[in-house]
């Protein structure tokens, strides 16, 4: 799903310039977070919220994600929200909603504009912002029947400096939010960061691990392999070795013959003619004329009886 289809070309070819100087001055009020008194806050469940985040991550960090978002509603007093990661392509990329909850949760998946999007300037602006009924200016949102009186938005740090996407609640009504839920979100979004981080390690190890299994079973399938060429090759001397012991009268016989043999054998797995060696080809071709040319070792070498 894509919230994003029915952007003008203008709104698209604009980008960040619409965004910066056509925003109106109503749409953000982030300052109105240090205007507003906070609201009583309950430090202890926060600390036990956070305590039980921590050992969630150690064990399932993929499962805490979901349980975040549910916990900054919880605590913020929220009716929605999410998180949005950044895809860098189709360039100029795209913000994909991930683990939505709330009235907003079946637009899991959907993708919005990084040039085009509350998500967009929170990554710019790298802090926490405050939007209200942002689809006045997204038309995307109102299009998509998307309503949000409130919005908080904080960036998410997933490695380095930059920011790779946010976590945003949203509120019930206007007036809601205030500097305190910025804070407690910005807490959030550092567990939601480290989440995601182990996530992606994870996810590293499990192919690495996959890709060791298959070069396992690649070198066993070789060994076996080699294991049987081996048996075959010894299969092969072996009965050279009893032909030329019926065919010689005396140990030289046997050594010559067995030995003229072994070399057509050699040239035979040596490849292509143009691939042997010079001094292969005429170490065979010297045994060749010993054996036509010595009318002896031609009667040695016809089976006896």
């Amino acid at each position: 799903m894509t919230l994003m289809s029915d952007l003008s070309p203008r709104e698209v070819a604009m980008g960040g310039a619409l965004r910066a100087a056509e925003v109106p001055a109503d749409v953000f009020i982030t300052d109105e977070l240090l205007r507003r008194a906070p609201k009583k806050t309950d430090y202890l469940q926060e600390k036990l919220a956070l305590q039980d985040l921590a050992r969630q991550m150690a064990d399932h960090p993929a499962e805490v994600l979901p349980h975040l978002v549910d916990l900054a509603i919880d605590i913020c007093g929220g009716v929605s929200g999410g998180i949005s990661l950044y895809e860098e392509k189709p360039s100029p990329g795209v913000f994909r909603w991930h683990y939505l909850r709330g009235d907003l949760e079946k637009f899991t998946g959907g993708t919005t504009p990084r040039d085009f999007s509350p998500c967009g300037v929170t990554l710019d602006l790298r802090k926490p912002v405050l939007a209200e009924h942002p689809e006045r200016f997204y038309t995307w949102l109102a299009e998509a029947g998307i309503a949000l009186p409130e919005c908080l938005l904080v960036p998410l740090y997933i490695g380095g400096a930059m920011p790779l996407g946010t976590l945003w609640i949203v509120s019930p009504s206007k007036g809601h939010f205030d500097s305190g839920h910025a804070r407690i979100m910005t807490e959030l979004a550092a567990f939601a960061g480290i989440a995601l981080r182990m996530v992606s390690t994870e996810e590293r190890l499990r192919q690495a691990f996959e890709t060791q299994e298959q070069l396992t079973a690649e070198q066993e399938t070789l060994t076996e392999e080699m294991g049987h060429r081996v048996k075959n090759l010894f299969a092969i001397v072996g009965g050279m070795i009893r032909v030329s012991a019926r065919a010689a009268t005396t140990p030289q016989d046997m050594s010559e013959i067995l030995s003229g043999q072994l070399l057509a054998l050699v040239a035979a797995h040596a490849g292509p003619p143009h691939f042997r060696r010079q001094g292969d080809c005429q170490s065979g071709s010297r045994t060749e004329r010993n054996h036509s040319d010595d009318p002896a070792s031609a009667q040695r070498g016809r089976p006896v009886g």
